[in-house]
């Protein structure tokens, strides 16, 4: 499966990447990554001539053109503001300047415009590389032996809580700024008890369970993508609160939050009711398998009313 092909399994809609997205013959997959899905703007980046090892060489879109960044008094502070701008792993960067140039070294210069020079970041707060100390664009003297080359790794940082990442959804991101309060990137127990005391409450033992089940790297907090991925997995695109269904619904005192929240994610409509074509939406969503009759039987087996759908009561 390549990327698009897995895409499409996963959520069941096409993807925006384009025709061989994630592909590289050099064997890092890495080469175009940093570029935005539209038309980029000045200051944006991305990586070009990636090697095995996910070395690359970093340039710069300025004035309609892509150009180079001269090493002079460029850092490792640099070097993790440009992968973590580029949404790259960020923890663990080395770059490639003066002795060790990207050009000389590895014979891969690149052409053309070289539109930084003097790149001199002090720490690692700017948001973009563009916001450190530079010449102005296209002021340099160098030559193309002395472009600077990056290799991002360790871990991708948690996306700036100000920007929702291209193509994310909505809803969810708009719910992970509601919870992460002091828009420090993770989610902590805390953060998601004070939100769901929003909606009546739910024990600790209930929300631990949440963030055990989504914390893959074991540090006892959500990421951002440790928590999109458990949001759109476990529930659909609506019907989340922070969503924009307008689901009056609060959590009844004493119920389990995670039954709360699976019948707001059925229940799409805000109807209060879980209706058959929910369900079958509901599956198909998720490709999970599901025939008529065993919707309508789950269906029957909870329908003490006998009106044909499952009010919250019901369903819980």
């Amino acid at each position: 499966l390549d990327y698009r092909e897995f895409y499409l399994l996963w959520t069941g809609t096409q993807s925006n990447a384009p025709e061989g997205y994630g592909q590289s013959a050099g064997g890092c997959a890495w080469t175009g990554d940093g570029a935005p899905a539209g038309a980029p703007g000045n200051g944006d980046l991305h990586l070009a001539d990636c090697l095995e090892d996910c070395c690359c060489r970093l340039e710069v879109f300025y004035d309609g053109a892509w150009g180079t960044i001269c090493d002079d008094s460029f850092n490792d502070d640099a070097g993790v503001i440009a992968c973590r701008q580029m949404g790259l792993p960020s923890t663990d960067v080395r770059i490639m300047v003066g002795g060790s140039g990207y050009g000389e070294a590895f014979s891969v210069p690149g052409s053309g415009q070289i539109w930084l020079d003097g790149v001199d970041c002090s720490s690692t707060d700017p948001k973009r590389l563009e916001d450190c100390n530079h010449n102005t664009y296209g002021n340099n003297d160098c030559i193309h032996d002395e472009d600077v080359g990056v290799c991002c790794g360790g871990d991708r940082a948690a996306p700036s809580v100000a920007e929702r990442p291209e193509g994310d959804d909505q809803g969810v991101y708009d719910l992970w700024r509601e919870i992460d309060a002091d828009g420090s990137g993770t989610i902590t127990l805390d953060e998601l008890r004070a939100f769901a005391d929003n909606y009546g409450g739910a024990d600790d033992a209930q929300l631990q369970s949440i963030i055990d089940f989504g914390d893959v790297d074991g540090d006892g907090v959500l990421s951002y993508t440790e928590f999109y991925f458990y949001f759109t997995w476990s529930f659909s695109h609506a019907g989340i609160p922070g969503g924009d269904t307008g689901c009056a619904m609060t959590l009844p005192g004493g119920d389990d939050f995670q039954a709360f929240m699976w019948f707001r994610a059925i229940d799409v409509d805000c109807s209060g009711a879980i209706s058959f074509a929910e369900v079958r939406s509901f599956l198909e969503r998720f490709h999970f398998e599901g025939s008529d009759d065993a919707i309508q039987n789950f269906l029957n087996a909870g329908d003490a009313d006998g009106d044909g759908e499952l009010d919250y009561r019901e369903f819980y």
